[in-house]
């Protein structure tokens, strides 16, 4: 399976919304006061490595650009998975946020597959 090019561009601008508001909700629920949080591209590297999902990706990319594909993975999640703010944060409860992130990429990737083998 890979990823190409249209799904990054389909899907990563919504992803990066979707991302950083779900990240601020982690970071509420933890410390009990509202942020408004970015995750940096460096933060969304290192998790597409751990995850494994960079192997699914073109080559030659910088790290903003694999960073796009794991907002793109979230926005997916959302589009045509269904998922909704009570999904990703059942996911991501009770983790620091880059485990949050990277469980969710896991998840995301497990049905990726799934939906593409269909």
């Amino acid at each position: 399976m890979q990823l190409g090019e249209e799904f990054r561009k389909k899907y990563s601008g919504f992803g990066d919304v979707l991302l950083n508001f779900l990240a601020s909700l982690c970071v509420l629920e933890e410390e009990g006061a509202p942020v408004n949080i970015k995750v940096p591209a460096t933060v969304l590297y290192k998790i597409a490595r751990k995850t494994n999902l960079r192997t699914y990706l073109p080559k030659r990319l910088s790290r903003k650009g694999v960073a796009d594909y794991v907002e793109a993975l979230f926005a997916w999640l959302w589009i045509e998975r269904g998922w909704r703010v009570a999904d990703f944060l059942s996911i991501m409860e009770k983790k620091n946020l880059e485990e949050a992130i990277a469980s969710v990429v896991l998840e995301g990737l497990r049905l990726l597959k799934s939906y593409k083998a269909a």
